[in-house]
């Protein structure tokens, strides 16, 4: 698995070198399609784990699931909801380190 090139594409979004309308696991197919069995795996051990693995940021919105909030989302990093999938991108930093 080439999970240092998961690791460098994780810390590039962090930084602020991404595209803002792509979530983690498009960022991270791009660069690494093989590795997303096993984020899908440390998706599930986060704390705020949505519940849904295709959508595994939680719902700021009320009365409002994981795959609503993403689709309604143009900007993946900003506001409540992007603090919450930077949060995820921390979590997952930290299990691959």
């Amino acid at each position: 698995m080439r999970l240092h090139s998961v690791i460098q594409e994780l810390e590039n979004i962090k930084s602020g070198n991404r595209v803002e309308y792509l979530g983690l696991c498009d960022h991270i197919h791009l660069v690494a399609p093989e590795t997303m069995p096993a984020i899908k795996r440390i998706f599930k051990k986060w704390p705020k784990f949505s519940g849904h693995i295709l959508y595994p940021v939680p719902s700021p919105f009320h009365n409002k699931n994981a795959e609503y909030a993403f689709l309604l989302c143009d900007e993946m990093y900003y506001g409540e909801y992007g603090k919450l999938r930077l949060e995820l991108l921390d979590f997952i930093l930290e299990e691959l380190k």
